[in-house]
């Protein structure tokens, strides 16, 4: 297998990304990825419309995320105590990236164009990450993301894992 890439500007599909741990509004602190898959997606404050929509979106589907044995967590760039104080109730995970270093090593951090000045916000991306790190899959807002405040991007996602880790697909697998 080969060695785990460094962070790139924008991870992408086929990378490899070291696995992580941040605190989480469920208390302690998570792992990603999991035994099996994980979906991460970043968001840029959990109060507003389209992040609080696209939330509830995974957690309402968070039962058939499950079923297939994957691991749901968001992460932005927020206090623990914010995260957990404004989403309580909820059955996923989401964690606090305070620092920004998770963000800026997915590539899913706000900066602003030309001037690369950090915003203190993460950008809206989604990763499929396999077991061993690779990315299997990728969504950017603007690009190849459904809806977020329909609920479509969830469903995009959801689909996504039948393709992608049900079928034990894995280019990492070649290299092994």
């Amino acid at each position: 297998r080969p060695p785990p890439l460094p962070g790139l500007p924008g991870m992408e599909v086929g990378t490899l990304a070291k696995s992580f741990s941040l605190p989480s509004s469920k208390g302690g602190s998570t792992k990603v990825p999991a035994k099996n898959a994980s979906v991460v997606f970043f968001f840029q404050k959990s109060d507003t419309p389209g992040c609080s929509a696209e939330a509830d979106k995974f957690d309402e589907l968070a039962g058939d995320f499950a079923k297939k044995g994957v691991q749901v967590v968001g992460v932005s760039m927020e206090e623990v105590e914010a995260l957990t104080a404004s989403n309580e109730g909820r059955k996923i995970e989401l964690l606090s990236d305070k620092d920004g270093e998770i963000s800026e090593y997915f590539g899913a951090e706000l900066k602003l164009p030309i001037f690369g000045t950090k915003l203190g916000f993460s950008a809206r991306e989604t990763f499929l990450i396999s077991n061993k790190g690779e990315i299997l899959d990728k969504w950017s807002e603007g690009k190849n993301m459904a809806n977020v405040k329909s609920g479509a991007h969830a469903e995009q996602v959801l689909e996504a894992i039948d393709e992608k880790v049900d079928a034990g697909f894995s280019l990492a697998s070649l290299f092994s």
